[in-house]
């Protein structure tokens, strides 16, 4: 039977869990970047754009800064904490 609380196994699941979220966002990062054309529409008014939009580019944006900011967690060199997490991310995402 497989002791889930041993270091070397937390290690494991540790690194299929970052290799699983690396795949699944770059699934999300293909299909963003092969319906860029429909947002482009959108963006030069080729389109008229509707109120519902707003919500669909929310989205879709929002969603590409949280993978963003998954990848800088996962392939940090350090251990980081979410104090120092905030102080590395907002001053480079903001200023």
């Amino acid at each position: 039977m497989v002791d889930w609380r041993a270091p070397d196994q937390i290690a494991k699941d540790a690194m299929v869990y970052g290799n699983f979220l690396h795949a699944l966002s770059g699934l999300y990062i293909w299909e963003l970047f092969i319906s860029l054309d429909f947002d482009w529409q959108y963006i030069t008014l080729a389109r008229p754009l509707k109120w519902s939009m707003v919500f669909y580019f929310a989205n879709r944006y929002c969603m590409l800064a949280a993978i963003a900011l998954t990848f800088l967690t996962l392939d940090a060199d350090v251990d980081v904490t979410d104090s120092e997490f905030v102080s590395i991310v907002f001053p480079r995402a903001f200023g």
